[in-house]
């Protein structure tokens, strides 16, 4: 009887640390939310930038590291990229509309939701085929492997290019001065590349 009460006792005080962990994340993106509700046109568009910065420097070390990793690494960095982009959308989805604008929002989280969908499907699908021992991949495995990250590749340019299309428009609407950051070049580049 007394174990059961300690195995009780010990499994409710973990629902409780569970519960408040929780808790503090739920504080800490509401905060995030609130912060970003008092921006100027500029402040907002760079602070969904920011969002999306987050995601494509886990994307380019995914993609940069990815011969040198091995299968374990390669998962753990997949599952990185995967719940940074699950952080960045459920703060994003918060968002209200920018003074009735509402179309950077939605495509930044169309982009998200990209990028959440390739790495999820696509890129999963290509560590799975990786896993083969050397001996063991064929020619066809190659293949696959080359088509998935090619149409990745070209979606991504798809989904940026619109991107880039409806952040112009934010950027006329509320006279801003635009400029492209580093990461979208990144973007660009290798987008390039796999063509």
């Amino acid at each position: 009887m007394k174990s059961l009460i300690k195995f009780v006792s010990a499994f409710i005080f973990i629902i409780l640390i569970f519960n408040f962990q929780s808790c503090n994340e739920k504080k800490n993106q509401k905060k995030e939310v609130q912060q970003v509700i008092k921006l100027t046109p500029t402040e907002y568009n760079d602070s969904i930038v920011g969002f999306q910065e987050r995601v494509v420097k886990k994307v380019l070390d995914f993609s940069n590291n990815f011969q040198m990793l091995d299968t374990i690494q390669r998962q753990a960095k997949l599952n990185d990229v995967i719940l940074e982009i699950d952080n960045s959308l459920a703060i994003l989805k918060q968002l209200p509309p920018f003074y009735g604008n509402s179309k950077l929002k939605e495509i930044s989280i169309k982009w998200l939701n990209f990028y959440r969908s390739a790495f999820d499907i696509e890129y999963r699908e290509v560590l799975n085929i990786a896993k083969k021992p050397e001996g063991e991949l064929t020619e066809n495995d190659l293949i696959r492997m080359n088509d998935l990250t090619k149409k990745v590749a070209d979606s991504e340019l798809v989904v940026y290019k619109e991107f880039e299309t409806i952040q112009q428009e934010f950027y006329k609407q509320f006279n801003i001065q635009g400029k492209q950051n580093e990461l979208n070049r990144e973007i660009e580049k290798s987008g390039k590349k796999s063509k």
